[in-house]
């Protein structure tokens, strides 16, 4: 296992146990991440970004498929699963109170690690998937 490989593993798995501050440890001060829901920028924001998450899934855990690495580059394949016990921003703005429904969603990462920290993560998953599993419907704007 490369060193990159070393420090995502270290960051899902303390993300796993919901050790904010430890996960937090494995990101750079000026770290991007980019997701669905959009971008958060520097330390502070992507804290923000998983201390909601942690929040809104109290029990999330993610499950590791498959792990590539390519240098300074980890791609990580997986499961992230939760309850849905807490408030969850909806993209727009809109809060969505607990359901309590358990979801499984499918997920892929791309980390890129510079200098023994995470500086950029790009993730993907399908929110329609999640939307379906917590019972949001979607809003169609009729075409003009």
């Amino acid at each position: 296992m490369s060193d990159a490989e070393k420090i995502v593993d270290q960051a899902i798995r303390t993300l796993n146990d919901h050790d904010l501050d430890g996960t937090m440890r494995w990101f750079s001060r000026d770290v991007v991440r980019v997701g669905p829901a959009g971008q958060a920028e520097g330390h502070e924001e992507v804290a923000s970004y998983y201390a909601l998450f942690l929040d809104a899934f109290p029990d999330a855990r993610v499950t590791v498929w498959s792990t590539y690495a390519f240098g300074d580059i980890v791609v990580v394949e997986g499961m992230c699963t939760g309850t849905h016990r807490g408030p969850l921003l909806l993209p727009g703005g809109e809060v969505l109170e607990p359901t309590g429904r358990g979801v499984s969603v499918r997920m892929c990462a791309a980390f890129t690690v510079e200098n023994g920290l995470i500086v950029s993560c790009r993730n993907y998953f399908d929110q329609l998937e999640l939307f379906a599993r917590l019972g949001v419907g979607l809003a169609v704007n009729p075409a003009p």
